[in-house]
């Protein structure tokens, strides 16, 4: 298993481990474990080594990237299904629903190319996350990664999440390369906060730890999603100044 936390609890973390089950063999990471010289080396620890658990922190998690072949086809699959919704908005003339899905599918796209120029990669490319023979993801604070803007034909409608950090398709990505060597299970998210901003931000701690779930319900997009569990109405709501 591997223990995603912030970064500055990975000692505190890893000694909770060993306060529990002593017996253990624990791998607590260092910000020293991923200087340049020493990357190969911290790699190499966990892949030959026999851990009972590995506790890294969230920036030293995110510059363990997947394959790139992964890269390319999550971001080739995100940019056909933002296809689907730039035809469903321009055959209803929903303005609104095609700036927005255009202005997606453009930052897919860039990220796309920017996995295909390998010079800009800032993580070494000998090694990726599939291979590193991780079992289980367990993630600490999980609300860091809630933050993601859904594929959706609903256009101006307030409570959706209208951004998407680079880090949150990272975590997608390895989550999925867990969750299909495994019948879709083995990720926890530990969070006291799922939601705070947005009802989007449910749809979004769903789709991470269960997508067959969805899929077996008919909910695997957002749309759907809302059209069960949510109601769009028109009001007036005041904003901070009155």
């Amino acid at each position: 298993p591997l223990y995603v936390v912030p970064s500055s609890l990975t000692a505190q973390f890893g000694q909770e481990i060993m306060r529990f089950f002593p017996t253990r063999k624990v791998f607590v990471t260092t910000e020293q474990d991923f200087e340049k010289s020493r990357r190969r080396l911290f790699i190499s620890r966990i892949i030959t080594g026999d851990y009972d658990g590995i506790v890294i922190g969230h920036s030293q998690f995110q510059k363990i990237k997947v394959s790139q072949e992964r890269q390319v086809q999550f971001l080739n699959d995100k940019i056909a299904e933002m296809q689907n919704v730039l035809d469903y908005a321009e055959e209803n003339d929903d303005r609104i629903s095609y700036k927005q899905a255009k202005a997606l599918e453009r930052n897919y796209e860039a990220q796309l190319m920017k996995v295909r120029d390998s010079s800009q990669s800032r993580t070494d490319d000998f090694i990726d996350f599939e291979s590193l023979g991780v079992d289980m993801l367990f993630v600490d604070e999980a609300h860091k990664y809630k933050n993601v803007r859904p594929l959706t034909r609903l256009g101006n409608v307030a409570g959706i999440g209208n951004t998407t950090a680079q880090q949150n398709i990272d975590m997608e990505m390895k989550i999925r390369s867990i969750q299909e060597e495994h019948n879709n299970t083995n990720v926890v998210f530990a969070t006291g906060t799922p939601v705070s901003n947005s009802i989007s931000e449910m749809y979004t701690m769903m789709n991470y730890i269960q997508p067959d779930v969805l899929e077996d319900f008919g909910m695997d997009n957002f749309d759907a999603w809302v059209g069960a569990f949510g109601i769009i109405e028109n009001s007036l709501e005041l904003n901070p100044t009155g």
